[in-house]
């Protein structure tokens, strides 16, 4: 008698206590995983999180990243990576943008870095999908690049107006300075691209109390560029601190659309999105195409 009371007993709440204890193990996993909200001081002036920036070097920095792409890229010519959703939709949109046109896409890529992109579509027996691919980067890193890279695009540190089919804009507006933001809108009103694609990108929700914020990021060297360890211990710890401008989707609304472009598609990809306390910013990836004529 005492055994049959004995499993009825097990029966009935070991598997709340199973759950029950599951429920708790979830709980830690989350919190470790530092899914809460990162609490960052938010500013309002662009001027005001500037004076805050401090130990951010811009060439050592570069130097970094352009060393630890090389081995990256090198490495992929004779191996196989699993590549990061930004890339896989890097590769889709540049695929639509040739199969909606019927034809290579000349594509430019604002703040591009390493040329991940064109090495991948060669790799893959697909280089014949671009007519050409530029890369738009600061000075110091144009200056860095290994040659190899040139042999499989063009660099360029300016960008003003250039003709293209698809200009990408991947991780690059929360970054840049304002006057420099304001800068690339005109630059795309000169010479518009059929297609514009803003991947990475997160945004403040239309009923945010301000148009746009400022916080500081702030990040070891090691976390940036190909995800690779190529051993440089002296520097792999240094911090870079720097800007991230947090603003509304109606501000790329409120350019593009008099400018004759129309939002065709959004992708999911939340690897550009950073959770920060009091911003609720959301992603949203989308791909932006010109259209000629209003009646289409």
């Amino acid at each position: 008698m005492t055994n049959k009371i004995a499993k009825k007993f097990l029966i009935k709440f070991l598997p709340k206590s199973i759950k029950a204890k599951f429920a708790e193990v979830l709980k830690e996993a989350i919190k470790d995983a530092k899914i809460e909200p990162k609490i960052k001081e938010i500013y309002y002036a662009e001027a005001e999180v500037r004076a805050h920036l401090d130990g951010y070097s811009d060439a050592q920095l570069n130097e970094y990243i352009i060393a630890k792409s090389h081995h990256w890229l090198e490495s992929l010519e004779a191996t196989n990576y699993v590549l990061p959703p930004h890339v896989h939709s890097l590769l889709w949109i540049i695929q639509l943008a040739q199969s909606r046109l019927g034809r290579p896409v000349d594509v430019i890529d604002f703040g591009g870095g390493a040329p991940t992109i064109p090495m991948i579509l060669n790799k893959l027996g697909m280089g014949q999908n671009i007519e050409s691919y530029k890369i738009i980067e600061s000075p110091f890193f144009v200056s860095r690049i290994p040659e190899k890279w040139n042999s499989v695009c063009h660099y360029g540190d300016t960008y003003n107006g250039d003709t293209c089919d698809l200009l990408i804009l991947s991780s690059v507006l929360p970054y840049l300075r304002r006057d420099l933001v304001n800068t690339l809108y005109s630059s795309i009103e000169k010479a518009k691209p059929r297609f514009i694609y803003l991947g990475r990108t997160s945004f403040l929700s239309e009923d945010y109390p301000h148009e746009e914020v400022y916080t500081v990021q702030s990040s070891r060297f090691g976390d940036h560029g190909a995800q690779v360890d190529i051993g440089m211990q002296d520097i792999e710890n240094n911090m870079a601190h720097y800007v991230r401008r947090h603003f509304k989707l109606s501000e790329i609304t409120n350019i593009l659309e008099p400018l004759g472009y129309r939002f065709v598609l959004e992708l999911a990809d939340d690897s550009g999105l950073e959770n920060i306390k009091g911003l609720g910013l959301y992603s949203k990836n989308s791909l932006w195409e010109y259209v000629r004529d209003d009646s289409v």
